[in-house]
């Protein structure tokens, strides 16, 4: 028996196509299902990527608020600051006592 004989017997010719058949389209498939997952974590990135963007957006426009209400709280302590001491040299004043201000100061239950 040749060796032709026993591969025409034993693999019949319907055979060695299906299975290159399947073998491409096996390889196919793989290669589909790996190009879905790269665009699906191409895309998850980009998501992510803008997320951050918008992010960092967002804390430079905070940080900007809290400068701004930093000054602003400086500016209140200096005039509450310069009013206290107002109120503290009424005290030493020769006229506290007809001061209309003092009066307007005095606190009545």
């Amino acid at each position: 028996m040749d060796i032709i004989e026993i591969l025409t017997w034993a693999i019949p010719t319907g055979g060695v196509g299906a299975a290159i058949g399947w073998l491409a389209n096996h390889k196919a498939n793989r290669a589909k299902a790996d190009k879905e997952a790269h665009d699906a974590y191409k895309a998850m990135y980009h998501d992510l990527a803008e997320e951050l963007r918008t992010m960092r957006t967002d804390n430079a426009e905070l940080r900007k608020q809290m400068d701004d209400v930093s000054a602003e709280s400086s500016r209140l302590r200096r005039t509450v600051n310069r009013l206290s001491r107002a109120i503290e040299s009424i005290q030493s004043c020769p006229y506290r006592e007809q001061c209309p201000i003092r009066n307007e100061l005095t606190i009545e239950n």
